[in-house]
């Protein structure tokens, strides 16, 4: 397997924007799958055009994250409402 489809998943950041998707996983998983007959260079080629399109999406993910919580940030501001002081609801357990 490609060094480079091995560093995604070592560099599995901390929010949930950063990391992958279901359907990440997946298509770097069907990229090893359909490769594995090709000769490496062939190989290689594929799992780097699919970290690409993984890192361009995860970069889009991560934008756009961030672009609505300054959107929300700015929402909660103009209703009054400091965010830093809103508690944090813990889940029920089972």
């Amino acid at each position: 397997m490609s060094d480079s489809i091995v560093s995604i998943s070592a560099a599995v950041p901390g929010t949930d924007a950063e990391r992958l998707t279901l359907e990440q996983v997946r298509r770097a998983a069907d990229v090893v799958i359909r490769c594995i007959s090709l000769p490496k260079r062939l190989r290689d080629e594929q799992y780097e055009a699919e970290c690409d399109r993984i890192n361009y999406h995860q970069r889009r993910n991560a934008e756009a994250s961030r672009s609505h919580r300054k959107k929300r940030i700015a929402q909660y501001h103009a209703l009054g409402i400091d965010p830093e002081t809103i508690k944090n609801v813990e889940p029920k357990s089972p």
